[in-house]
């Protein structure tokens, strides 16, 4: 917890040199920028070497809630630069002092030296572009370092939608830690459409950047020799060793010196390079194809789009992606690039085109396009409400699965003290523990209503402490509700108002004990764009017990594949045989036989019908749902159907109790033939309609305001 309460302090380092400009430099700048736009923050920027030259933070130094960091001497190895564990131990002797809210890290090494660290867990924002980008590359030994960085980091910041996806497959647990980063373009880097100085003899063709075989700047030179209305303008110094290539670098620099179509400016700042840009026509960010597998994202790629530049590039997936599967300046191979060079001079209309797509595509990725989502993600970390004192908060409960929010909710409040009550079961817990923790605590959450509800309600001081009680569904039907003790009890708090009515009527319970408070729906965290086809992928997330009804589920499939073949159901779940006490029963055994039976008989769902793994990748598989199904006899809220709307899926929801109030704004019926027909009418303005209803009823960021009312 910030130990000033009206500031937020974030530390950064990057296994970067800031003296080198680069991409990994850039978005060292970029990221520090950012940072200093969350509000109330204080920015620690530790840097991986001692400053030599300025041309890459130089416009960080006007900045006053960021403090640069050098290396001081004797903590530098023989490079003149910090080791991973010595930055490590740097930023942890700060973090005691600052106590961080977040330490953002660049680097796989890096952030596995901070994963090994108490002082840092738990705060850390691991960015990581240096890991195996191929499934066939990654060994059980970066496995392993890669689930240990995820589950000691806040999040993990991804800077594609393919990375996020590749990293969703591998990992272990904390999928919901994966959020999107993407490569950050100054404001000053746009400018408007006219002031390009267009009348010009020759093409323009611009390349800023590093110098590596790889990034194949000599290819261009090479191949643009023949095309005498082309130009080449060059920026940059850093050039990569090359073990292999000991006359790489002398080489280049004697090409970029002799060729008369070839300008080399040398080493630029970032705003001598926008500058440059506005007379340029074109951008170079095409790389070998052995790098086509990369998941990352050229920020060049970027910068050049938003200064309007025809980008030349791979058509790699990301790339494809933003740019389109018909991008007129993708060269797949140096053939198809060696052409496409030539045929430039022919191409002026084209070029203005693509330029104006490329400008297009790069205002998504603006500094004040992300400075919102960037400032969302802290909103979630740090919530400052001026409290004159701190809460002492307990959270008790044999199974917080559904709690994840909640502690993160807490553990954001720099007003909050949280422990955890953790029982072992519906009644067993360690009584002594918990005798403490209600004498200490200012309020208590039970999360379900069982045996840890009727305890607390019995051994807390109502005029100390507040109680409040989380109910979900199955405690209607247990022996604890009747056992709590109300008159000690501040609210339960209910997702849904037909289990709020049935708990009153049959417990008896006070009608201003009650509350409404809907689940956490991380709606950004299911926003991902769907895979191709997904509109005739419907999805069932859990099926056990009877009553989810699988059966009605493969009632609605048939019908629609009567109509379209292309139909399938993917079911996301345990199966009923790993609930012993469910396949026990001969009601619960018949109904699923009887389902199975139907896959593999009826002509209309054999090979129809796909059953997933149980796990919490939920957001990564849906993507490939463009129907969510909610066709359960009951539900409380129903979770499920809420993240596929958020996905962007499309709902059939049965018709039963409490629908019309949890979800108004959605359609229903209660006949397999009405929901398949409502699918097959259906139109994407309508699905946008009801996506972002959702987002604006049951966010958890409006659950989280409701939550401050609560405990305020």
């Amino acid at each position: 917890m910030p130990t000033d309460s009206l500031a937020m302090h974030i530390a950064i380092y990057g296994d970067v040199n800031a003296n080198i400009m680069d991409g990994s430099s850039i978005w060292l700048r970029n990221i520090a920028k950012l940072c200093s736009g969350v509000p109330n923050a204080q920015v620690d920027l530790f840097l991986k070497a001692p400053i030599e030259r300025w041309q890459v933070l130089d416009e960080l130094c006007g900045i006053d809630n960021i403090s640069i960091i050098e290396p001081e001497a004797g903590e530098t190895e023989p490079d003149n630069a910090l080791s991973a564990s010595n930055a490590i131990k740097l930023i942890r002797r700060r973090a005691r002092q600052n106590s961080y809210t977040a330490v953002i890290l660049r680097g796989m090494e890096l952030c596995r030296e901070a994963a090994l660290s108490e002082v840092l867990s738990g705060r850390i924002w691991s960015y990581l572009t240096d890991i195996p980008q191929r499934y066939s590359d990654v060994t059980e030994e970066k496995l392993i370092s890669l689930n240990d960085i995820v589950e000691s980091s806040r999040y993990v910041l991804c800077q594609t939608e393919e990375m996020r996806n590749f990293l969703g497959n591998i990992i272990r647990d904390g999928h919901h830690k994966l959020v999107l980063l993407p490569p950050m373009v100054p404001d000053e880097a746009f400018f408007q459409k006219g002031q390009r100085e267009n009348q010009q003899e020759k093409l323009k063709v611009f390349y800023s950047g590093k110098f590596a075989p790889a990034w194949a700047v000599g290819t261009l030179v090479d191949l643009s020799e023949s095309v005498g209305s082309l130009s080449i303008t060059i920026a940059g110094d850093k050039f990569h060793r090359v073990p292999s290539d000991p006359e790489f670098k002398i080489r280049l620099e004697n090409k970029f010196s002799t060729s008369t179509h070839v300008d080399w400016l040398g080493a630029l700042t970032p705003g001598q390079v926008f500058e440059q840009m506005r007379s340029m026509q074109l951008g170079y960010a095409w790389r070998d194809p052995e790098m086509d597998e990369s998941l990352e994202l050229s920020t060049k790629l970027l910068e050049y789009g938003a200064a309007g530049l025809a980008v030349i590039t791979n058509p790699t997936p990301a790339h494809k992606a933003l740019l389109g599967e018909d991008y007129p300046f993708f060269a797949s191979d140096k053939d198809n690039l060696e052409g496409l060079i030539k045929s430039l001079p022919q191409r002026t209309a084209e070029i203005e085109e693509a330029g104006e797509l490329c400008r297009r595509v790069a205002r998504q990725f603006s500094f004040g396009e992300l400075q919102i989502r960037f400032n969302a993600l802290f909103s979630r970390v740090y919530r400052d409400l001026n409290r004159s004192r701190t809460l002492k908060v307990v959270l008790a409960g044999h199974d917080l699965k559904f709690a994840r929010e909640l502690i993160e909710y807490f553990e954001s409040r720099v007003d909050i003290e949280l422990k955890i009550d953790y029982w072992r079961s519906l009644r067993e817990h360690d009584e002594y523990e918990s005798k403490k923790l209600a004498e200490w605590a200012d309020i208590v959450f039970c999360e379900w209503c069982a045996g840890n509800a009727v305890w607390y309600s019995e051994n807390i001081n109502p005029s100390k402490t507040n109680l409040f009680i989380r109910f979900h569904r199955i405690e209607i039907l247990m022996e604890f509700a009747p056992k709590v003790r109300m008159e000690a009890v501040e609210k339960v708090l209910f997702v849904g108002p037909h289990f709020l009515r049935q708990a009153r009527e049959k417990f008896s319970w006070p009608m201003e004990k009650l509350s409404l408070l809907p689940n956490f729906v991380d709606t950004e965290m299911y926003r991902r764009e769907k895979f191709k086809g997904a509109e005739f992928n419907l999805g069932l997330i859990g099926f056990v017990p009877r009553l989810k009804r699988l059966d009605r589920a493969l009632d609605i499939l048939k019908e629609l594949r009567k109509k379209d073949k292309r139909y399938t159901l993917f079911i996301k779940g345990r199966f009923p045989w790993e609930y012993p006490w469910i396949w026990r029963k001969d009601e619960e055994r018949e109904f699923y036989e009887e389902c199975f039976r139907r896959i593999r008989e009826d002509d209309d769902l054999s090979g129809a019908v796909v059953f997933d793994p149980f796990g919490n990748d939920v957001a990564l598989w849906l993507r490939k749902i463009g129907v969510i199904l909610s066709v359960s006899d009951i539900e409380s809220f129903h979770m499920a159907l809420a993240e596929g709307i958020a996905s962007g899926a499309y709902p059939l929801l049965w018709k039963r109790e409490g629908v019309d109030e949890l979800f108004p704004w959605l359609p229903s019926a209660d006949c397999p033939q009405e929901l398949a027909e409502a699918l097959l009418r259906k139109n994407e303005k309508n699905q946008m309609i009801l996506t972002d209803t959702l987002v604006e009823k049951y966010d958890m960021q409006n659950t989280i305001l409701q939550l401050d009312e609560l405990i305020t």
